[in-house]
C-alpha cells in the first residue's frame, strides 16, 4: 500500500515550492494570486495497478494495514497533528483574516489531500480483498463503518469549515485544494457505500450539518449531496 509518510512529506515540499512567491496580504474570500494549476489534479497518489500491488490484501511484511477499521486508525493518527497546526497558524492571526499564512494552510491542506488520496487507494484493496472488516476481523455492521469512516470525513470537513472561516472565505489559493478534498471525501464514501448500502443513510444524518456549513460558505459540495443524497 501507499506509504502515507513518504506521500505527506513530498506533498508538503511541492506546496511549499510551487505557492506564489508572495501572497497579497488583503486577498481573502475569491481574491488573490492564481492557484497552483497541479493542485485541481486530485489524482494525488501514484497511478499504480491495485491488483498487482497488494494482491493479498497487504504490500510486502504485512506492516500495512489490511482492514478499514486498521486503515481509518492510521490516518486519524496521522491527521491530528495537522489539524492542531492548521487551527495554530489560524488562532496566530487573533481573528485578523489578512494575517493568515495562506503558504502555512495551504501546504497543510496538501498534505490532508494527500492523506485521503492513499487512504482511498488502501481501502478500495481492503475491500476488493477481504471484504469490510475490523481490527478483529469481523465484518462490520453499518454502524461500526459509519462511526469510523464516517468520523474520520465529518473531521477532515469540520477543518474546512474553520479554514474557510479563519480565512474569511474561499481563498484563492486555497480553492483547488480545498475543492480536491471535498472530491476525494466523496469518494472514500461511495467506495464504502458500494460495499455495505445500509451505511448510506447513517452517513447522510452524520454529514448532513457540515456539508450545508460548507455549502452556506461557499464550497463546492455537489459531489458530496449526490453521494449521500442530501
Amino acid at each position: 500500500m501507499l506509504s502515507f509518510k513518504f506521500l505527506l512529506g513530498a506533498a508538503a515540499f511541492f506546496a511549499v515550492a510551487s505557492a506564489a512567491p508572495s501572497l497579497p496580504a488583503q486577498g481573502i474570500a475569491v481574491r488573490g494570486a492564481p492557484a497552483t494549476p497541479a493542485l485541481a489534479n486530485t489524482n494525488v497518489a501514484p497511478a499504480v495497478d491495485l491488483d498487482r500491488r497488494c494482491a493479498t490484501g497487504g504490500c510486502p511484511g504485512g506492516s500495512e494495514p489490511t482492514s478499514i477499521a486498521a486503515i481509518v486508525a492510521d490516518v486519524d493518527a496521522q491527521l491530528g497533528p495537522i489539524v492542531a497546526d492548521i487551527k495554530a497558524a489560524i488562532a496566530v492571526s487573533a481573528g485578523v483574516t489578512a494575517k493568515v499564512d495562506i503558504k502555512v494552510i495551504l501546504a497543510l491542506l496538501v498534505k490532508i489531500q494527500v492523506l485521503l488520496a492513499a487512504c482511498l487507494a488502501n481501502i478500495k484493496v481492503c475491500i476488493s480483498v477481504h471484504g469490510v472488516l475490523s481490527l478483529t476481523g469481523a465484518v462490520l455492521s453499518a454502524v461500526q463503518l459509519c462511526a469510523l469512516v464516517g468520523g474520520l470525513i465529518n473531521t477532515v470537513l469540520q477543518v474546512l469549515v474553520v479554514v474557510i472561516r479563519g480565512c474569511g472565505g474561499i481563498h484563492l489559493d486555497l480553492q483547488l485544494c480545498i475543492s480536491a478534498i471535498i472530491a476525494l471525501c466523496a469518494d472514500i464514501l461511495s467506495v464504502c457505500i458500494v460495499a455495505l448500502p445500509s451505511v448510506k443513510v447513517l452517513l447522510a444524518v452524520l454529514l448532513k450539518t457540515v456539508c450545508i456549513t460548507l455549502g452556506t460558505l461557499g464550497a463546492q459540495i455537489a459531489v458530496l449531496t449526490e453521494c449521500l443524497s442530501l
